[in-house]
C-alpha cells in the first residue's frame, strides 16, 4: 500500500506512520487511513503557510525550541533551500538553559533576522538576551545575522523580490508581526496592480460610499463577516436621509 501526506518534515512522516501502525491494528480500512492522511493538513502555526508577496512564500512557525527549528528547516528544504528566518527569542530562563543549542541551530540558518526576546513576563536575565545571540552567531561567521527591530517591513519586504521561503518563528508576538507583514504588503502590491482600489476606514466608509450613489452604479458589500450588517445599515440610514429630504422639499 501507498500512503501519502501534504504536511512535510521527517517529524510528520513518523507520526503519519505511528497513525497507519494505530488505525491497522485498530481494525480501520487502508482505504480510510488513506483518504484521513491526504486530506490532513497539518496544526496551525506549524509551517503554516500565510501568503505570498512579491516572489516569496511567507511561512508562520511556532518554533521555539531549538529542536523545533532544526525540524521546520529540514521541512521547509524539502519546498525551497532558499530560506530566509525572522526568529523571535521566547522567554530568557529557555535562553539561558539552551544557549549553546540556539546558537548551533541558529548557525545552520543561511540568512537570520534576530528580534528582541519576547520575554513572557520574565525579567532579563543578563548574557542571554537576544543581543548575546547575536554577538555569537556574528563571532562564529557561519551564516548571515541581523539583528533588526526598526524598520523591519522594509528590510524583509526587500527580501521579497527573490524567490525565497521566509519563515517568522516563534512563540510570542511573532504571529501577529508575520500577519501583519503580509496584510500590509499585500495591500501595497494590490494598490500597485489597481489604482482604482481605495482603502476606507469604517468611520468614514458612509460618506465616501454615499457620493457613489450619485449616479447609476451598482455598489456591491462583498464579504462573509459582518459586511452584510454594514450593508444592510448603509441602506436603512441613507434611505432615512434622503426621506427626511423629500418631506422637507414638500413643505
Amino acid at each position: 500500500h501507498l500512503y501519502k501526506i501534504k504536511a512535510i518534515g521527517l517529524h510528520n512522516i513518523y507520526n503519519a506512520t505511528a497513525s497507519i501502525i494505530a488505525g491497522l491494528l485498530a481494525g480501520v480500512k487502508n482505504s480510510y487511513i488513506k483518504s484521513a492522511l491526504i486530506n490532513y493538513i497539518g496544526v496551525k502555526r506549524r509551517f503554516t503557510h500565510i501568503g505570498k508577496v512579491n516572489l516569496s512564500n511567507i511561512y508562520d512557525d511556532y518554533a521555539h525550541h531549538p529542536t523545533e527549528i532544526l525540524a521546520t528547516l529540514k521541512g521547509s528544504k524539502q519546498v525551497n533551500k532558499n530560506i530566509i528566518v525572522v526568529f523571535q527569542p521566547h522567554r530568557y530562563s529557555r535562553t539561558k538553559i539552551l544557549f549553546n543549542e540556539f546558537v548551533n541551530v541558529l548557525s545552520k540558518i543561511n540568512r537570520l533576522y534576530l528580534l528582541e526576546t519576547y520575554s513572557a513576563g520574565e525579567k532579563k536575565i543578563k548574557g542571554f538576551e537576544t543581543k548575546d545571540i547575536y554577538n555569537k552567531l556574528k563571532k562564529l561567521k557561519k551564516n548571515e545575522v541581523y539583528f533588526e527591530e526598526d524598520n523591519l517591513n522594509k528590510i524583509i519586504l526587500a527580501e521579497t523580490y527573490r524567490r525565497n521561503i521566509i519563515i517568522f518563528m516563534g512563540a510570542g508576538s511573532i504571529s501577529k508581526i508575520a500577519s501583519n507583514f503580509v496584510k500590509i504588503n499585500e495591500w501595497h502590491n494590490l494598490r500597485k496592480l489597481k489604482k482604482n482600489v481605495v482603502y476606507v476606514r469604517k468611520n468614514d466608509l458612509n460618506k465616501i460610499v454615499y457620493k457613489e450613489t450619485y449616479r447609476q452604479n451598482i455598489i456591491i458589500f462583498m464579504g462573509a463577516g459582518s459586511i452584510s450588517k454594514i450593508a444592510s445599515n448603509f441602506v436603512q440610514i441613507n434611505e432615512w436621509h434622503n426621506l427626511r429630504n423629500t418631506i422637507k422639499n414638500k413643505k
